[in-house]
């Protein structure tokens, strides 16, 4: 089966009642803490059932308890990783402002003109942050490889295992790599879809694009399966 990042954006409406599953999942995603591991637990599912099943039939959205359950573990993965990924990239951000900063005042105390003085803090500044959001989105696609071999094994370890989680990585290759650049697009597009909607379907859009993640993340393990990769301990409960 061919890796599809449309599919994976289509799979909500391609389901019975997915109106209702977008509302509820929405509610979720609004609500801190509680409802974001419940949301959490619904990628889990997806995840699961793509991989392991159906391989596009999505689950109901209903039973919050078992959703709660599923999803404590993937939540506290995301925990893990957002921090180190967050810091990486907002010590960018600083770091471009102070090295652009500080290249305007050196070419002011140089008396260059206000151009050359620009582009000596633009130029640097605009490369190191680029440095950094390279690094950010290598760092989310390592989280998110990471948060697959969580819901697959419902081992935490597997989240700073980073031996298996390049070794996953390694086996999906190039095809892994564009499909995660496919779906970071696929992200834009659906917050700017949203925002054409009369800017209301921003609410509805960081639903939509979980549920497409885990989808994807769902080929991906079955792919990684079909291309020889060594199956990992399967959480059976």
């Amino acid at each position: 089966m061919q890796v599809s990042v449309k599919r994976a954006f289509t799979a909500l409406f391609r389901q019975e009642g997915w109106v209702k599953t977008l509302l509820l999942g929405t509610l979720c995603m609004i609500v801190p803490v509680l409802g974001q591991i419940v949301a959490q637990g619904y990628g889990a599912r997806i995840m699961k059932a793509v991989a392991f099943e159906d391989g596009d039939r999505l689950p109901p959205l209903e039973g919050v308890k078992g959703y709660l359950k599923e999803g404590m573990l993937p939540f506290m993965a995301a925990l893990l990783w957002t921090v180190p990924i967050t810091l990486v990239y907002y010590g960018a951000v600083l770091a471009a402002l102070a090295v652009g900063a500080g290249g305007m005042f050196v070419g002011m105390a140089l008396d260059l003109p206000r151009t050359a003085s620009i582009l000596i803090g633009a130029l640097p500044a605009t490369l190191l942050f680029m440095i950094g959001v390279l690094a950010t989105v290598l760092m989310a696609r390592h989280w998110h490889a990471a948060d697959t071999l969580v819901e697959v094994t419902g081992k935490l370890e597997y989240a700073w295992k980073l031996g298996a989680i390049r070794s996953y990585l390694k086996v999906l290759g190039n095809e892994g790599r564009l499909a995660y650049l496919r779906s970071i697009l696929g992200n834009l597009v659906a917050v700017l879809v949203g925002t054409l909607l009369f800017g209301m379907g921003v609410v509805f859009a960081p639903f939509v694009m979980m549920v497409a993640s885990a989808h994807l993340q769902g080929q991906l393990y079955r792919r990684y399966l079909e291309m020889g990769g060594e199956p990992y301990p399967r959480d059976t409960r």
